[in-house]
Order: C-alpha cells, then sequence, then structure tokens
C-alpha cells in the first residue's frame, strides 16, 4: 500500500496594512487545489507567515516549513504564486534548492508545477517587480512630503491626525498635531540641556518624575543623545524645529544573512520640507542646543583622540550583551568596571539585585566556553558546515542564473545587428539589465571549508585574535560587532547561597556560529583556510 502523500500548504501577505483575511483566502485556494488535482481534503500542515515580508528569509513561518521539509516530513509543497515564497532572486533560489534536495516538489495555483525554468525567469521577475515596488513607494512618500505631510511613523511629540477628507473624498494621511504632554518633556530636555545640565542628571530626573519615554520605559542616555548624523535622539530630530526630512536612509540586505541595516545616504539626496504647524522648539533654543552638542563632542574628541566623527567609541565590547537574570534588564558598567543592573540603579524599587561583575571576570569566562566550544569533538561542525551549505550554493546558482541572462542579452544584441527591429527587443533588455544589475550586487560569501578540522582552525584563529584585541580600545567597535553576531545574552545571576557573587550564564544565538564565520570572512580574509577571492 503507497504512503499517502505528505502536503503543506504556506500563506503569506506583506504588510499590517493588508488585509488579514489574505492567509485565509490563499489557504482555501490551495486547498481547492489539492482537491481538485489530488482529490486530498486538507494538508499535511498549514504553514503562514503573516505581515512579512518575501524579501528577506528570517520568516518563522517559512523556517518550520522547511524544517519538516529536511525532516523529511513532507512530499509536496503548495503555495498560491512562487512570490508567496520568497521575491528575492538568491532566496527563492535557496529554498527550491533545499526543498529539492529533499525530494519535496513545489505546486502552485498560478504557475503550477515549479521547475528549474521558473524560478530562474519568475525569480528575475518578481525581484525586478520588487526594486519598481520600492520605487513607487518612495515617489509616493516625496509626493506626500511635498504636500506637507510626514511620508513615515509618528515621532515622540505628536499625534496622528484622522478623520480629514481631501478633495475627492479621500481621507488624508500623514498628518500630525503636537501633542501637548510630549511636547512639554521635549521642551524640557532642550532648554536643561542648552543650560549645561549633564545628559544623565536629565535623564535621572525624567525618570524619577515618572515620565516614560518614547518607547514606554525608562529614559536613556541614547534616547535623548541618539546618532545626530541619522537625526536620531530627542535633541537630532529636526522635526521639532518644524523641518520634516525624508529620504535620509536606504535599506541594505545582507544576502548572506538575511538581515537588514540601513546606510545613510548623501545629504543632496535628502529630501526636506518646513512644516511651521509641527515646530516645538524655537530655532533660537536650537541652535543653543546643537551649539553644547558639538561643543561636547569636540571635547570628547581632544580628550581621547578618537578620530574625524568627534563621537567618543564604545569601550565596552560586551555592551547590550550583560543582562540581569533578576530582571532582564541590561546590565551597564559602573563603579570599578563592574557590570550592574542599569534598571535597579536608575529606577528605585523595580528591580533588587546590587550586585555586580567585573568584566575582566566575564571575558575570561566568556572565551573559555567559547574555546571549549570550538574543540568540542561532537557533530556540531558537521551541522555547521551544512547550514553554511545552502549560502554558497545560492550564490552559485545566482551566479548560473547571471550567466544565463548576460548570454540571453549578448543573443538579443547579435539579433539587433543582423537586423532585427530594435523596437521588438527593447523592453526584453531593459528587463534584462534590469536582472543583472540586480544579481551583479550580490556578494561572494566565503567557500565553506572541505572539512570539521579547517573550520576548527578558522574559529580557533578568530577567537584568539579577537581575545588578543579585547581590551584594546582601537577595535572597541570590531570585537562588540563579532561577538554580537555569536552571543545571544551574557546573564548575571546573584549566586543565593552567597553574600557575594553572581552566577555567569552565556547563551549562543542559533545560528550564531554561522553568522559569526561570516563576519569573520569579512573582517579578517586573511586567515588561513578561508577562500573569499
Amino acid at each position: 500500500m503507497s504512503r499517502p502523500l505528505r502536503v503543506a500548504i504556506y500563506a503569506r501577505y506583506s504588510s499590517d496594512l493588508q488585509n488579514p483575511s489574505s492567509i485565509d483566502d490563499q489557504v482555501h485556494l490551495c486547498r481547492g487545489l489539492l482537491a481538485h488535482r489530488y482529490g486530498l481534503d486538507d494538508a499535511h500542515a498549514v504553514f503562514t507567515d503573516p505581515a512579512i515580508s518575501g524579501a528577506t528569509m528570517l520568516r518563522p513561518g517559512l523556517g518550520a516549513l522547511l524544517k519538516e521539509a529536511e525532516g523529511g516530513r513532507l512530499d509536496l509543497v503548495v503555495t498560491e504564486g512562487l512570490d508567496r515564497l520568497s521575491r528575492d532572486l538568491a532566496d527563492i533560489a535557496l529554498i527550491y534548492r533545499t526543498l529539492q534536495n529533499n525530494n519535496v516538489a513545489i505546486v502552485t495555483a498560478h504557475e503550477g508545477d515549479i521547475g528549474e525554468l521558473h524560478i530562474g525567469f519568475k525569480g528575475t521577475m518578481n525581484a525586478v517587480y520588487l526594486k519598481d515596488l520600492r520605487e513607487k513607494v518612495r515617489r509616493a512618500h516625496s509626493s506626500r512630503l511635498a504636500q506637507g505631510r510626514v511620508p513615515a511613523g509618528v515621532s515622540y511629540g505628536y499625534r496622528v491626525v484622522k478623520g480629514v477628507l481631501d478633495d475627492r473624498g479621500s481621507y488624508e494621511t500623514g498628518l500630525r498635531s503636537i501633542h501637548p504632554e510630549e511636547s512639554a518633556v521635549i521642551l524640557r530636555i532642550f532648554e536643561e540641556f542648552a543650560a549645561g545640565v549633564p545628559t544623565g542628571q536629565i535623564v535621572k530626573s525624567l525618570n524619577w518624575d515618572h515620565i516614560l519615554s518614547p518607547s514606554g520605559k525608562m529614559w536613556r542616555v541614547n534616547t535623548i543623545t541618539g546618532a545626530p548624523s541619522r537625526g536620531q535622539g530627542i535633541l537630532n530630530n529636526e522635526m521639532y524645529r518644524g523641518w520634516i526630512v525624508y529620504n535620509r536612509t536606504r535599506k541594505v540586505v545582507d544576502p548572506k544573512t538575511g538581515k537588514s541595516r540601513h546606510v545613510l545616504k548623501p545629504r543632496q539626496e535628502w529630501e526636506r520640507r518646513f512644516v511651521p504647524e509641527l515646530q516645538i522648539i524655537s530655532d533660537e533654543l536650537w541652535d543653543r542646543a546643537a551649539r553644547r552638542r558639538n561643543e561636547r563632542y569636540l571635547s570628547q574628541a581632544e580628550d581621547t583622540d578618537i578620530g574625524k566623527t568627534g563621537l567618543r567609541p564604545n569601550k565596552r565590547p560586551l555592551t547590550s550583551l550583560v543582562v540581569c537574570g533578576e530582571c532582564g534588564g541590561k546590565k551597564g558598567v559602573a563603579n570599578a568596571g563592574r557590570y550592574v543592573c542599569n534598571v535597579a540603579r536608575f529606577d528605585h524599587g523595580r528591580c533588587g539585585n546590587n550586585r555586580g561583575t567585573k568584566e575582566e571576570t566575564i571575558k575570561e569566562l566568556l572565551f573559555q566556553f567559547l574555546f571549549e566550544r570550538v574543540q568540542d569533538e561532537g557533530a556540531w561542525t558537521e551541522k555547521l558546515r551544512s547550514e553554511l551549505t545552502p549560502g554558497w550554493n545560492a550564490y552559485q546558482d545566482a551566479q548560473s542564473n547571471l550567466k544565463s541572462l548576460r548570454g540571453r542579452q549578448n543573443r538579443l544584441l547579435d539579433a539587433i545587428e543582423r537586423g532585427v527591429n530594435p523596437n521588438s527587443t527593447a523592453d526584453r533588455l531593459v528587463l534584462l539589465e534590469k536582472s543583472i544589475a540586480e544579481l551583479e550586487t550580490i556578494i561572494r560569501p566565503p567557500a565553506v571549508p572541505s572539512s570539521d578540522a579547517a573550520l576548527r582552525g578558522i574559529l580557533m584563529t578568530a577567537l584568539n585574535r579577537l581575545e588578543a584585541q579585547f581590551s584594546n580600545l582601537k577595535y572597541a567597535r570590531q570585537t562588540r560587532r563579532l561577538l554580537s553576531s555569536l552571543v545571544e545574552a551574557i546573564t548575571l545571576t546573584p549566586v543565593r547561597t552567597q553574600r557575594y557573587g553572581e552566577h555567569v550564564q552565556i547563551r549562543i544565538k542559533k545560528y550564531g556560529w554561522g553568522s559569526f564565520f561570516h563576519e569573520v570572512a569579512e573582517v579578517w580574509p586573511d586567515i588561513s583556510g578561508f577562500d573569499c577571492s
């Protein structure tokens, strides 16, 4: 007797602004396809990712589906269209290859049985669609800005104005009004800072008065000072003096990890609009605060000799990694270089953990743990190599597609030279050029080491370098970047049976070693064993 077909349905929609019933509609369509084509009443499992973009692999539903496939528990994946699985060319190639390697077929309601041609051509079309969609959104936001509307979220100090109709009877979006209570807090911060009150003292007084921060939690220094170049932080938000600034950054997705970050654009590409009714801070007060901020940064630069940016680098590589086991809050360096709970320090009564652990002690325990993990003779390195392999294979697939697209481009150009009407091929050439440009931006990942011993050797060398530079202020950011890619958290919990001391628990991220491997390849490509050429 043959085994029943094990089928999974996958459904996804991209934004909170879309109708949540879209998921139910997709699942209903897929169930109808199963009944019509295979005579099945329902699927073995249904995986969904509501309000998550198809341009990222970091989706819980998709991750669970691939895990089922890799566990040998699926024969078929059914979805509405190929773009539901992914709109990114490299990602859809990776998903397809993963399912193929586990003998799992893909069928969609729109395209039917999915093969390699679908992945190449449809994947390219989806990638181009995603790029065009970004351009349309940007144009719409620019148009909204030109009308004095805010093409972004709601900043602290403002509230959304609803119920206003335009000339066509549609509801206006992007309208804001000043929030009376929050604007008073902003004015207080600017006045105290311009008067010379230390930022730490401003934070303490706000928390002491039980005034909630923009996140609804305690105030912190970074909430006020933020990042001047990006306009982040209360003191740097130009909207408080009536200026809406748009198109300051662009989103970049790392093809190796799928994680996104925002990169600052040149100032000449920024779009600005003055809206006087949104001004909270006078120009005179803004200028006084700006002068004090600039003097403060210049003073720091002279004291520490830290280079052109005028910003003091964080001296602590473990910042944001160390947490309190009592309340779950972050721990920061305070007296005598000890990590103590910020909640216990600044929010009296919410946490009773007043103990601290020296940074040097945490460092020794951390690297001892990491070295022992790398030297462990278990099968984890083989598993890590298997995790790294799909990324390398996806890159090779992308390069194969790139070679194919260039071949098609050359053939079209040859046809034009032989007398074919250029007007009949223009659209195809434009589409090919866009697809080629997309593929050419994919960064080549490091090749997967050929053996477990080679992988261990690379990791050991990297950890030795990391430990050696840990206390060097010059490499503080680099050290923190590498450790943050690997370590989820370092939890310090009071030892109940002792008057002093804390228990140190180190937790590695789920895919931490893979992320660490990629980061090391980028930072130290000279380590023996890497092939990043």
